[in-house]
């Protein structure tokens, strides 16, 4: 299964599978972190995250990774609502939610010699459908 996205909430139709030189490097789907109940149960907390990186793009990919999500190139256009297809916790298993993307184009990026060697979206408040 290929990792997809849609710009917008709830917007399954138009998943289109996020087209660079290879696929985004992630961990799945993950919880900011795990609590200790006195009964000694661990149990996750906080709203579920996913982050996509990707290295060696092209201007041009980069760009279009950009326009699937939602996003411009304007140093503004940090954070957008989106659909998207990733795997889960178990890394093996894609499942669809919704969420808000969030790239800050300095601090999430790495340009160098014509190539963005690292691109890293972060999709938080994550909602299964």
């Amino acid at each position: 299964m290929a990792h997809q996205a849609a710009p917008g909430h709830d917007n399954t139709a138009g998943l289109a599978t996020i087209s660079a030189n290879k696929p985004p490097k992630t961990q799945g789907v993950q919880v900011p972190r795990y609590v200790t109940a006195a009964s000694g149960v661990v149990y996750p907390d906080g709203a579920p995250f996913v982050v996509w990186e990707f290295e060696h793009l092209t201007p041009a990919e980069y760009t279009a990774i950009l326009t699937a999500l939602g996003l411009t190139t304007s140093p503004a256009s940090v954070s957008a609502p989106v659909t998207l297809r990733t795997v889960g916790h178990d890394r093996t298993t894609f499942a669809t939610y919704n969420a808000t993307v969030v790239h800050r184009k300095g601090e999430d990026t790495r340009y160098e010699r014509g190539l963005f060697r690292r691109a890293t979206f972060t999709f938080t408040r994550l909602e299964a459908l």
